[in-house]
């Protein structure tokens, strides 16, 4: 099987929803599978990048809902990639398939 990419786009609270929990457990499969996966935290979704939450992941938080949230770079989770819309488009663009919560 040949490694595909996913891209996961998260718009929910880490703890406000189960599907950041759903959206976490599919990206760990899709990596012990051998896929490349891209999350792309959204709106509220910004939260799971933050340190300090369970079960961190490094993604890429869009930059204009982290400061509508009040986040800045140094809040984040190292490895995080502060993102624009472009760069989310790119992403959506070249994934094999693309996850939304």
């Amino acid at each position: 099987m040949s490694s595909k990419t996913l891209v996961i786009f998260l718009a929910t609270t880490p703890y406000g929803f189960q599907n950041t929990d759903t959206a976490l457990r599919l990206a760990e499969a899709a990596l012990t599978e051998g896929h490349r996966v891209r999350l792309f935290a959204s709106a509220d979704g910004v939260h799971v990048a933050q340190a300090g939450q369970r079960g961190h992941v490094t993604a890429y938080a869009h930059a204009g809902d982290m400061r509508t949230r009040g986040l800045t770079e140094g809040s984040l989770v190292p490895g995080c990639q502060i993102a624009d819309d472009a760069i989310a488009a790119n992403l959506l663009a070249a994934a094999h398939a693309t996850l939304v919560y």
